[in-house]
């Protein structure tokens, strides 16, 4: 079973409450009617059979005051014999705690028929596989179990009652254990989560900065990118103005002798 199906013994037996119910009514009706037919039937036998050892013998005719305290007195006597096995029996077919096995129909497919018994009951059956759960239906103790066989017996324990009670308590420990180990990530996960976007920032300028470093490192250590800033600098006084009073040869002349691309050696420009 998975999960899902943790409660499905309780769940379905809680269902059919109303239908125990109705089934121990009709049960205990029909223990009555069976108890008083039997007891009038009883008490007949009785009667007449206290009747003839008295020696009167049935005649149709009206009886004497002597024959009908004779058949009171044997009445009586039933009543006061009887009497303790008639309160018995009445008291078990009125016993909250008496269950007779019920046949619990499943919710869906998926889920096996369950039957209910009573404690009585569950010691006469062959449990085949598991163990009975034990349940309480209307504060009425009970077993529970699926695939009943009547006719053996024999009766199939839910996974529920497969477990001991140690075992049982060992996988709460865990569980409880589990479910702090959950508490205690999900609370580290919200946690980074509230720091994610400062922590994408901080790396992303941190590649940026480290980018932008190894670019200036590159540059002061390349002759070509050397060369291409300085000729850069040159062009950009191309468009400087001289004041008039300040004479251009010397720049005219070091402009003119230099190509683009050559730097010239010392000496080479006249100031």
């Amino acid at each position: 079973m998975s999960n899902n199906d943790s409660n499905d013994d309780s769940t379905v037996a809680e269902q059919t409450i109303e239908r125990l119910k109705l089934d121990r009514a009709k049960t205990r009706l029909k223990g009555i009617k069976i108890l008083s037919l039997t007891g009038i039937a009883s008490l007949t036998l009785i009667g007449v059979g206290g009747w003839l050892l008295t020696g009167h013998s049935i005649e149709i005719a009206p009886a004497t005051m002597d024959q009908i305290k004779v058949f009171g007195v044997s009445l009586v006597g039933f009543g006061i014999v009887f009497s303790p096995a008639t309160i018995w029996f009445v008291k078990r077919l009125w016993n909250p705690d008496l269950q007779y096995l019920y046949d619990i129909n499943a919710i869906d497919e998926e889920t096996p028929d369950l039957w209910v018994s009573s404690p009585q009951n569950a010691e006469e059956l062959t449990v085949r596989e598991g163990r009975l759960h034990k349940f309480q239906i209307h504060g009425s103790p009970c077993w529970v179990g699926r695939d009943f066989n009547p006719e053996d017996g024999e009766i199939t324990g839910t996974w529920r009652g497969a477990a001991s009670d140690t075992e049982i308590m060992n996988n709460e420990q865990e569980i409880r254990a589990n479910r702090g180990r959950n508490r205690y990530w999900a609370r580290v996960g919200q946690e980074f989560s509230a720091k994610l976007p400062s922590i994408i920032d901080n790396i992303e300028s941190r590649v940026w900065q480290s980018i932008g470093n190894e670019t200036v490192d590159l540059t002061a250590h390349d002759s070509r990118a050397v060369r291409d800033e300085i000729m850069n600098e040159i062009d950009s006084l191309e468009d400087v103005e001289a004041p008039d009073s300040v004479e251009q040869t010397g720049f005219e002349e070091a402009k003119s002798s230099v190509s683009r691309g050559d730097i010239p050696n010392e000496g080479e420009v006249d100031a």
